[in-house]
């Protein structure tokens, strides 16, 4: 339990969707049937986009999402459990196809001044929590570092050191983020209590269409309950940046990543503003 009275800005970055683009266009019906050939799973039996995620995806994310299992394993179980694969062609097909994934789940440089400007800064803290996989921790670090800049998990430091941005993933805390679980495990984390908090945010609206977790309904009752938990948990009222475009803008790439980058440039210069 932190007792350091010292208060802090806190800024709170999603993952996918958020700083990933491409995390979520890997989703596409597109991609996804692209990935099954190379990585051989629709030699294995899961023939088409549809099939991936009602077969592979949606009976698992609950577990994979919660805990250390990750999505090698969870994909191989899937793979052995429904289509019959071997275990050993169900694991190099799983495992051929999480590099595909977190391949195309690059954060985009558009948002490389507002990272640094939050590794460098003595007065504000920069999370990044994601509802994700156990691999994606290392992955998001490793990507950090390939742009300059250093991450941790929150669950690897007593505090995050100046100069890192600091990692919650729900397969680490055991709670996804519409959970009041999520927030309470992160603050346990942190040592100072805050001042300003700030959320930059999709909720899941730029998932792939076959994604449940981009549904229209449940991202407005993320929406609703991520902004409730924060303000009981951290007692105050997080400043939120939704960072969703709409649908229309999806059937042309080039214009998506367009209006991506504008609104990313809008809230950064607007969460500078608001820190300096």
């Amino acid at each position: 339990m932190c007792t350091n009275t010292k208060k802090y800005h806190l800024v709170l970055l999603d993952f996918s969707g958020t700083l990933s683009m491409g995390a979520v266009h890997f989703g596409s019906p597109e991609n996804i049937s692209t990935a099954l050939k190379k990585s051989g799973l629709e030699s294995l039996g899961i023939q088409n986009p549809e099939e991936f995620w009602s077969r592979c995806i949606a009976p698992f994310w609950n577990r994979g999402g919660a805990s250390s299992v990750g999505y090698t394993a969870l994909l191989a179980e899937a793979l052995q459990k429904e289509c019959a694969a071997p275990p050993d062609k169900a694991l190099k097909g799983a495992e051929h196809f999480r590099e595909l994934y977190f391949g195309a789940s690059r954060i985009d440089d558009v948002w490389k001044p507002l990272l640094e400007f939050l590794g460098a800064s003595k007065k504000t803290t920069g999370i990044i929590v994601t509802d994700h996989y156990a691999e994606a921790t290392e992955h998001i670090v490793k990507e950090l570092a390939r742009m300059g800049l250093r991450g941790i998990s929150v669950k690897e430091a007593l505090e995050i050191p100046q100069g890192f941005l600091g990692i919650a993933n729900s397969a680490d805390l055991g709670f996804f983020k519409e959970q009041e679980g999520f927030w309470e495990t992160l603050k346990e984390y942190l040592p100072y209590s805050w001042g300003n908090i700030f959320l930059v945010e999709d909720f899941g609206a730029h998932e792939a269409s076959g994604d449940a977790y981009g549904d229209f309904q449940r991202v407005l009752e993320r929406r609703r309950k991520t902004g409730a938990h924060l303000r009981k948990v951290f007692q105050g009222s997080p400043q939120i940046y939704e960072c969703s475009l709409p649908r229309k803008y999806w059937k042309n790439p080039d214009i998506l990543m367009h209006e991506h980058m504008v609104s990313a440039e809008n809230i950064t210069k607007k969460l500078k503003e608001a820190l300096s």
